[in-house]
Order: C-alpha cells, then sequence, then structure tokens
C-alpha cells in the first residue's frame, strides 16, 4: 500500500526526444526547457509547443486520463494507445483498492524511456522504476532459476483466506479489480488474504494454489446463482467480512 502522507507520481512514454530536457521540468521554467530544447536539440519549435501543451499537466489519474484520450490525433497512435490502455489497468487496481485519489500522475516524469516499456513510477525522493520487457533478456532465465531455488527455502506464506474468481469464454478478464477489492476489504478488517497473480487464472489452477497454503476459508465469486462449490454456503457482498469471520 502507499501511504497517504506519500505522492506517487506516474506517467506513460508519449514523447522519447528530448526527454532529458523535459525531466528538468522540477528545477526549470518551461521557457529554459523549451529554450533547451530549440536551441540545443535543435528541435522546431512547434513541435517543442506541442510537447508543452502536455508534459505541463499533472493531477488525479482519471483527469489526466481523459485528457490524453480528448486527442483524436494522439490515441491514433499505436504506441499512445497500448499506454493508455496500461493507464485505464492501472486505475482500475487504484480504485479497486480505494486509493485513487492518493496518486498523482505527472505528465513530465520522462526519465528511463530508453529502456522502460510502460508506466514508470516515483515515490517522493525514496525511489523510483518502471517495467522494461526487453532489458537484459540473456540473463532472465539464470535469474528466475536463482529465485525459484531461494523461493523453495522460504516458509509457506500464512494467510486464512484465498479469493477466487470464477467465468468462463472468451470475454471472462478474470476479474483482478474484483478480487484487489475483495482483498483489501479483508485486508482492512484484518484479515490476511490472498489470490492468484494471474490475470485470467482457471478455478483449477486456483484451487491447486489454495492447496499449497494453510487457511480456513476459500472464497469464490462469479459462481452462477444456486451453485454454491461443494459444501459451501451462498453469502451477500454486503455481509462478507462478518460471515468470513465467523468461519475463523
Amino acid at each position: 500500500m502507499i501511504p497517504d502522507s506519500k505522492v506517487l507520481r506516474i506517467t506513460t512514454e508519449v514523447f522519447k526526444a528530448p526527454k532529458l530536457a523535459v525531466d528538468k521540468l522540477d528545477k526549470l521554467s518551461w521557457l529554459d526547457i523549451k529554450k533547451e530544447m530549440t536551441e540545443e536539440k535543435a528541435l522546431p519549435n512547434e513541435v517543442a509547443d506541442q510537447i508543452g501543451e502536455y508534459v505541463k499537466h499533472n493531477g488525479a489519474v482519471r483527469d489526466i486520463l481523459d485528457f490524453l484520450k480528448s486527442n483524436p490525433s494522439l490515441v491514433a497512435d499505436q504506441d499512445v494507445k497500448a499506454g493508455i490502455e496500461d493507464i485505464e489497468l492501472l486505475l482500475s487496481y487504484l480504485e479497486a483498492f480505494g486509493i485513487s485519489n492518493s496518486i498523482s500522475f505527472d505528465l513530465s516524469l520522462a526519465q528511463g524511456l530508453d529502456y522502460y516499456t510502460s508506466l514508470i513510477f516515483e515515490v517522493g525522493s525514496i525511489g523510483a522504476g518502471g517495467r522494461y520487457d526487453n532489458l537484459v533478456a540473456d540473463r532472465i532465465f539464470t535469474i528466475l532459476k536463482a529465485q525459484r531455488e531461494r523461493e523453495a527455502t522460504l516458509p509457506i506464506q500464512e494467510i486464512d483466506v484465498y479469493v477466487m474468481a470464477f467465468g468462463a469464454g472468451k470475454d471472462f478478464d478474470g476479474l483482478p479489480p474484483d478480487r484487489l477489492h475483495i482483498c483489501g476489504q479483508l485486508w482492512d478488517a484484518g484479515i490476511r488474504a490472498g489470490f492468484s497473480a494471474k490475470a485470467r487464472p482457471k478455478l483449477a489452477q486456483q484451487f491447486k494454489s489454495a492447496e499449497d497454503v494453510p487457511l480456513a476459508v476459500i472464497l469464490v465469486f462469479g459462481l452462477p446463482d444456486g451453485h454454491p462449490e461443494k459444501e459451501g454456503v451462498l453469502i451477500e457482498k454486503a455481509d462478507l467480512v462478518a460471515e468470513v469471520q465467523k468461519r475463523l
């Protein structure tokens, strides 16, 4: 969870060049940045002005998302469209956790775009990071093997409730925001809960994962009405936390 006192600044790769100049916006004025772009980097004035229309914006994630989507020529670009889809997914997770108002989206955050391939972030002056799909690909298998060996020696994670999503067909997306939201409710009540990290896990795979950890309750949602799983019982969403607490 991100503490309320911290603000996570997130952006996606909209403009690559000249990224180094843009990343100085927290220290220099836009006029100084534009001068560096046009005089030192030989960027045309009209291009610098277009960049300026975006990098000067920051605020709530939904507001910035709506701002980006309001420009038809921008969303027509496939790379930008993919970035917007990443932002929409991020927003759904933030809203599921109820922390979207604690997050600031800053379009001037432009560092690391040589290797980051999607959203990047900063947590105040504490740290920063992002996703990089193609970096050090030759070492990835060695790293994963070492990680698995370390994990094999770690104690089994103890949870009380394993949250599963049930559904089928090509339209079933795994309901990740719903799983996050339910786990958030349980965590807020002091209940140790977990779920599969896969976006669209099969029900059998989720039961297999649940068998690997000691727990008291398996919570399955999305089941058709009147179809309780095995010896389970149907409960109302509003009674979720209370019903789980009875069974712990």
